[in-house]
């Protein structure tokens, strides 16, 4: 009896352990960002050194980028594995996400620049890039070789490159050229495309008069409001996904969401002419009606919105499509995040949208950026530091935060 109660003990601790372990290695990589996950509205900065696709030729294909190459998320770009560098594609026992570190196998592997994009596939054929569109890392021109890297400047003197045909295609004088005839203008898409907000979406609903003894403003229908009673318990009781919302006439409103504005903000008045108040946090925008229990929730949603077919232009590889030997970075189905496309799988040959969310090499008119959690908070990008794939919206209240439907570019990794 004593026996089976000691192996009882050891089973349960080592339960325990594991998942302490699970729960401290964090979210996996190609993972995205979820409305109420922890890490939801961290301070991200820019990815350092220029980082670049990169690919450890060690596949049957010499020459050749191919199904049994390592390829890494490169920074700096130096011509080697270094260390922090991010696997996009598993090594031996190191799966992607993981970081190369200083006594890994791969540690100071030759590494040629891989031209590449990260696309999404709009696979429910909506307008707009959702949490539901897989993201790939598209190959633009699949084949380098005889490539040099300048370690003084870390820039890449891409000496040739090929197509997927493994022939090559053009001088490096021309990739510049090339490159410029991709048609994803983030200035023209962010002109005539608009993303939903909570001002826009009452500003549809109002009523264009001004209530009286209002002085003017914008008038609501209460209509639209419901009845909510304030809260009366403890705030510090909350869970940490929760928050209290205090309006100006003490009505307290806990939600499960995290708070960007400070204090409330008059917006306008209802057809009563009841002044109406608004806090701003990062899954939606809560409007209240003071003197009353009336409240409002307005969701926000991310939207990158997708350009009509006649407007995608051509992109460096002059097709849109999914290849083989293109790179999941979100799961598909039971396809893992890091997985090739194959032949014969059923992602291969389809069409991917645009914009462009990024470019390796980078261009002014990607429409998203790499960017990075200090997690340390030295300034320095190191191995504790989660790295992010940020849809981004400049002037956007999330902009240079982890928000929803980013993707996880690093995942737990292997010390």
């Amino acid at each position: 009896m004593k026996r089976i109660l000691s192996i009882s003990i050891v089973l349960t601790f080592s339960l325990i352990l594991f998942l302490n372990i699970s729960m401290a290695s964090g979210y996996a990589f190609g993972s995205k960002v979820m409305p109420n996950d922890p890490d939801l509205g961290r301070l991200l900065k820019n990815m350092p050194n220029g980082a670049i696709m990169s690919f450890w030729d060690i596949g049957p294909d010499i020459g050749s980028y191919d199904a049994g190459d390592v390829v890494y998320l490169d920074t700096p770009p130096t011509g080697i594995a270094n260390i922090n560098d991010i696997r996009l594609t598993s090594f031996g026992v190191y799966r992607s996400g993981t970081k190369v570190m200083p006594h890994h196998g791969d540690i100071n592997a030759p590494l040629n620049p891989m031209l590449a994009e990260m696309r999404f596939l709009n696979l429910n054929g909506s307008q707009s890039y959702d949490i539901y569109d897989p993201v790939y890392i598209v190959q633009s021109i699949a084949l380098y070789q005889s490539d040099t890297i300048d370690a003084n400047d870390g820039q890449t003197d891409y000496a040739r490159y090929a197509d997927s045909s493994g022939g090559y295609a053009a001088q490096a004088s021309n990739i510049a050229d090339i490159n410029s005839n991709l048609e994803s203008d983030a200035q023209e898409v962010q002109s005539n495309n608009t993303t939903t907000d909570a001002n826009t979406y009452f500003r549809e609903t109002e009523i264009q008069e001004t209530a009286p003894g209002t002085g003017g403003g914008f008038v609501y229908r209460q209509a639209d409001f419901y009845e909510h009673l304030s809260y009366d318990g403890s705030c510090k009781g909350l869970p940490q996904t929760s928050v209290c919302l205090i309006y100006s006439d003490d009505y307290v409103w806990p939600v499960s969401d995290r708070r960007i504005d400070n204090a409330p903000s008059l917006v306008g008045f209802d057809n009563n002419g009841f002044p109406i108040e608004f806090i701003g946090c990062y899954s939606a925008d809560y409007y209240h009606i003071l003197g009353t229990l009336l409240v409002k929730s307005v969701a926000k949603q991310k939207t990158l919105f997708i350009q009509s077919a006649p407007s995608q232009g051509t992109s460096i590889t002059g097709s849109s499509m999914i290849r083989t030997n293109d790179i999941r970075l979100t799961c598909v189905g039971e396809m893992e995040a890091g997985s090739r496309v194959l032949n014969f799988e059923p992602d291969l040959n389809k069409l991917v949208a645009l914009p462009v969310l990024v470019s390796f090499p980078g261009k002014s008119d990607d429409y998203a950026c790499l960017r990075v959690f200090d997690a340390n908070g030295n300034g320095l990008y190191d191995f504790e530091d989660s790295v992010y794939l940020d849809i981004s919206f400049p002037g956007d209240s999330t902009f240079g935060t982890v928000s929803v439907n980013n993707v996880r570019l690093s995942g737990p990794s292997i010390q």
